[in-house]
C-alpha cells in the first residue's frame, strides 16, 4: 500500500496534491490515524479532516500542550519553503498543505500525543494519541514460524510417547507393545506431513495460476488455437 516503507515519492506528491483539494464541508478539525494500527518501521499519516477555509498556518507539538518547547513544526503556506522546524522536529516528519502530518520509519519512541493547530479564520485545534505497535512479521516469516511451532509439537509429542514407553517397559496393551504405539504413531504423523506438503503444492499452484489470470495471462499449459477454439 501507499504508506508502506519506501512508497515512491511520486506517490506522496500525487497524495499532496489530494490532501491539498480535499476540504470537507464540515465544522471542526479532527485527526485521524491512517493505518489505525501502525506498526514499527512503517509510515502512518495524521491526517486531518473538516478543515472547510484557506489555511493560514499549521503547527504540529508533540504531546497534548501547544508550546515552544513541543513544537515539531510549522507550515506556511505560500512561503518558500513552507516547513519550518520546531523544537521537537525531527526529520522523519513532514506536513501537507492541508495540515496533515505524514511520518516514515515509525519508531518506539515517537509513540505519543501529537496536536495540531490550524489558524483558519479562528483557531482550530485537535489532539490524537499515536501508539507504534511491534514490528509486523512477513507472511514468509509467519509461515517459517508456523513450520518450527508444528515441527516442536511433533518433537515434543514423540519424547513424551518414548519417555512413556520406557517407563512401562514391554507389557502388552491389546497386542501391542508400547514400542509398537510410538512406531504407528510415528507413520501416522509422517503421512499426515507428506498430504500437508502436496495440498500445499496444489494450492500454490492454483493460486499461481489464477494470479496469472488476474493479470491477463493464460496459466501454464494453456494454449490457443489458431480456428479460435482453446485447446489444453
Amino acid at each position: 500500500m501507499w504508506y508502506s516503507k519506501g512508497a515512491p515519492s511520486s506517490a506522496l506528491k500525487l497524495l499532496s496534491v489530494l490532501l491539498t483539494l480535499w476540504m470537507p464541508l464540515c465544522g471542526g478539525v479532527n485527526i485521524q490515524l491512517i493505518p489505525s494500527v501502525p506498526h514499527k518501521n512503517e509510515t502512518v499519516l495524521l491526517n486531518v479532516i473538516n478543515v472547510a477555509e484557506n489555511i493560514l498556518s499549521i503547527s504540529w507539538y508533540k504531546g497534548s500542550m501547544p508550546s515552544a518547547s513541543t513544537q515539531i513544526l510549522t507550515y506556511l503556506p505560500g512561503s518558500s519553503p513552507p516547513q519550518i522546524a520546531g523544537a521537537q522536529y525531527f526529520p522523519e516528519a513532514s506536513c501537507f498543505a492541508n495540515g496533515s502530518l505524514l511520518i516514515i520509519g515509525l519508531k518506539k519512541e515517537f509513540e505519543g500525543n501529537y496536536t495540531v493547530q490550524i489558524q483558519l479564520s479562528t483557531l482550530k485545534q485537535d489532539t490524537v494519541f499515536l501508539r507504534v505497535e511491534g514490528e509486523s512479521i512477513p507472511r514468509e516469516k509467519r509461515k517459517k514460524e508456523s513450520q518450527k511451532s508444528a515441527e516442536s509439537v511433533i518433537k515434543n509429542v514423540l519424547l513424551t510417547l518414548c519417555i512413556y514407553a520406557e517407563k512401562v517397559g514391554t507389557p502388552k496393551y491389546d497386542g501391542l507393545t508400547p514400542g509398537a504405539i510410538v512406531g504407528i504413531v510415528i507413520g501416522v504423523l509422517a503421512i499426515l506431513s507428506i498430504v500437508i506438503v502436496i495440498g500445499f503444492l496444489f494450492f500454490k499452484k492454483g493460486k499461481t495460476q489464477s494470479e496469472a489470470v488476474s493479470r491477463g495471462s493464460p496459466p501454464s499449459g494453456y494454449k490457443h488455437a489458431e480456428n479460435g477454439d482453446n485447446e489444453p
